[in-house]
């Protein structure tokens, strides 16, 4: 059987009308689409029904009609949505191959979705006529401009430009008078690779887990703040240890590696802090929130001190600033407190704090 599908990504159908989808059925579908009509006359979701409706009625096979609808939350929600009304839809009407009727581009990016499960026969793109003068096309461009994802999309990064004439009066007052140019271009070309790499999601989710973990109570929210700032501070003072040892540099090795070493020799002691910081907060995160909370957690503090501690004596050793007798001593307390840790937390006594094993008695 061909099945005519109306796609709806973002489900206005929902939102603004209160329509519960899938909807399956010529006269099902037109009440929705007089209740959309109702609600919002001037969404061009409501051109693609009647133009589904349509194609139903001049279908001359046996065929269905039906709606189907995404959510207003993130992409991958959208998709997941539509695939789970999809295969409601299929399930219903044994349907085997369809035609899909969209109202643009945004909503054609589900047809791959469709076409893992039906065969489709053609897609028909609903374009709403409008009358070329200056009034209509404010209006449609105020439509747009009214929409979550273009709101996105173009203001941003207009926003960001408009940014260059104000940052250039404030960093003329601290005479950097290229700041301004950098600063925008900075923005604007993180924005173009967030865009690029579709990293939108994992932001909203980065968001969203911020949120909840201040009103959640989580320990490790503070300390991955104060372990990033103090992964800025080891930075900063990386960057002078190799602005110092190129101005006297006077070891007998040359080209990149003292430079990195030297890096590592200023920064690696505020590195180990911030890492030992952040683990800790995940640990007792961890605990406070599970009843068979894994020792293995404890060994993240020990670990991050043992790679400080050894790269701490392999950078001042390639440096010329300590000697083979310092360096076999870290190495070898080094993997002392890796092991021991190990040894403790992951290998000898396995098991969670509060589940210790208790002998049987006979």
């Amino acid at each position: 059987m061909l099945l005519i599908i109306c796609v709806d990504r973002d489900d206005d159908l929902g939102t603004k009308a209160g329509i519960e989808t899938p909807v399956v059925g010529r006269e099902a579908v037109e009440d929705a689409a007089r209740r959309f009509g109702v609600s919002d006359p001037e969404d061009s979701d409501l051109n693609a029904l009647f133009q589904a409706m349509r194609l139903y009625d001049e279908t001359d096979e046996p065929c269905e009609i039906a709606v189907v609808t995404g959510s207003r939350e993130t992409h991958r929600n959208r998709d997941r949505a539509v695939a789970s009304q999809v295969d409601q839809v299929v399930d219903e009407v044994n349907a085997t191959s369809a035609v899909v009727v969209t109202d643009g581009a945004e909503d054609e990016g589900i047809i791959p979705i469709i076409e893992s499960r039906l065969r489709i026969d053609g897609v028909q793109r609903t374009v709403v006529k409008q009358a070329e003068n200056l009034e209509n096309a404010y209006h449609v461009v105020k439509r747009l401009l009214d929409d979550p994802e273009t709101r996105g999309t173009i203001l941003v990064p207009v926003g960001i430009i408009l940014l260059i004439f104000p940052i250039d009066i404030l960093m003329s007052f601290f005479d950097l008078p290229n700041a301004a140019l950098g600063i925008t271009m900075a923005l604007l070309g993180g924005y173009f690779i967030m865009k690029g790499l579709g990293m939108d999601d994992d932001i909203e989710r980065m968001v969203d887990m911020a949120r909840d973990g201040i009103y959640s109570g989580k320990v490790s929210l503070i300390t991955y703040l104060v372990a990033a700032g103090l992964v800025f501070i080891g930075a900063a003072s990386g960057l002078r240890e190799v602005q110092e040892f190129t101005a006297s540099s006077d070891t007998v090795i040359s080209g990149a590696v003292p430079v990195v070493m030297a890096f590592v020799q200023g920064s690696i002691a505020w590195l180990t802090v911030g890492g030992v910081v952040s683990s800790i907060g995940r640990i007792v995160d961890e605990y406070i929130q599970r009843d068979d909370f894994p020792r293995t957690y404890l060994n993240g503090p020990f670990y991050i001190i043992s790679m400080g501690l050894a790269l701490h004596a392999v950078s001042g050793f390639l440096l010329g600033r300590v000697d083979e007798v310092y360096l076999a001593v870290a190495v070898v307390i080094s993997v002392g407190i890796g092991m021991a840790s190990t040894a403790v937390f992951g290998g000898i006594g396995r098991g969670s704090l509060g589940d210790e094993e208790v002998p049987e008695v006979e």
